[in-house]
């Protein structure tokens, strides 16, 4: 297992810069491929999915979700007592990705303030609905995408983009395998949800926000 968390490709200056152009012209919104270290994707689902799991159940104001979650803890000290696979994640979420997220955004983040790392479930009977992320200091959403299966969006749990209305998709997109999606989470007003998943599939992510930062960092 590599000591790095990102793929090599994500060191290449010129590879940089193209996916930064990307993020512009789609709008401060991507979704990067073959993101992690070799080997660090097809070692996690299975050693995440052998943690506790427990049910996630929001209805509020602002957002309405039901899936389910596990709180890896990270100690702020260092990451030497987690198995090597989720070491690596550790650092990917708190080192690496905000360094590879503010070379592509343009934007100076930092790693989230949370000594923990979510991971998200998505069965049967799971969803996410309408929201914006909208938060005290967050500048970059993150889905960091670790599912192993492919289906139609009518089985539901996609990642929607909606226009205004909260109901038109704009853009749609099927959970991922070894993906990233970023998207600027101010000042746009970015509309989106998971739809109820109707048939026993898995969606598994990793996912969150970066604050923002005084000082730019690079990878």
């Amino acid at each position: 297992m590599t000591d790095t968390s990102l793929h090599p490709r994500l060191r290449d200056p010129a590879t940089l810069a193209a996916l930064a152009r990307d993020y512009r012209a789609c709008g401060g919104n991507l979704r990067v491929a073959d993101v992690l270290a070799p080997g660090l994707a097809a070692a996690l689902p299975d050693l995440l999915l052998s943690l506790p799991f427990s049910a996630h159940h929001v209805q509020d104001d602002h957002v309405r979700c039901f899936f389910w979650r596990c709180v890896i803890g990270v100690p702020p000290e260092g990451l030497g007592a987690l198995p090597p696979p989720l070491d690596l994640l550790g650092r990917f979420v708190t080192q690496d990705l905000p360094a590879l997220a503010s070379a592509i955004t343009g934007r100076p983040v930092r790693g989230p303030v949370e000594d923990w790392l979510p991971v998200c479930l998505y069965r049967k009977g799971s969803y996410l609905d309408a929201h914006e992320d909208h938060g005290i200091d967050r500048a970059v959403a993150f889905v960091l995408g670790l599912t192993r299966g492919a289906w139609p969006a009518e089985v539901g749990g996609h990642l929607e983009f909606l226009a205004e209305d909260r109901e038109t998709v704009v853009e749609r997109r099927p959970p991922g395998f070894d993906t990233l999606d970023l998207y600027d989470v101010r000042p746009v007003v970015r509309w989106h949800r998971v739809p109820l998943l109707v048939e026993h599939v898995e969606r598994l992510t990793v996912s969150g926000w970066l604050p923002s930062s005084p000082e730019a960092t690079t990878c």
